[in-house]
């Protein structure tokens, strides 16, 4: 894959569409779309417009774009959503940690309002 399916991919990815979404849009099966991705068949002047509709860019992105610039995009979206994820998870932990704190203390408060009303 060297040429347009390569730029097709590269695009569908960065959008996080699947090929299924791809398909759907393009009144076509999966399996017929992912021939388009693999350059297994030839791409008509009419589909490759609705192509370019679907992804949001222009006729002359898919033809003339790099498929190395496309997958470079994904490379720093691939960046960008693992530092996204490192972040949740530390205010995961962080919102776990305090989350702890609290029910120990809320015990606490539970326990010496137990006592208060025995004596």
């Amino acid at each position: 894959m060297t040429g347009i399916g390569k730029c097709i991919r590269a695009l569908r990815q960065i959008k996080g569409y699947s090929q299924e979404y791809m398909a759907i849009r393009l009144h076509m099966s999966q399996s017929n779309y992912a021939k388009i991705e693999k350059e297994l068949i030839n791409i008509s002047t009419q589909r490759l417009k609705a192509i370019a509709a679907v992804l949001e860019v222009s006729m002359h992105r898919l033809l003339v774009e790099p498929p190395q610039k496309s997958a470079a995009l994904i490379d720093e979206k691939e960046d960008l959503n693992l530092e996204v994820m490192e972040d949740f998870f530390t205010t995961k932990v962080l919102y776990e940690k305090i989350i702890e704190d609290k029910d120990k203390e809320i015990a606490f408060l539970r326990e010496e309002i137990k006592q208060l009303r025995t004596k």
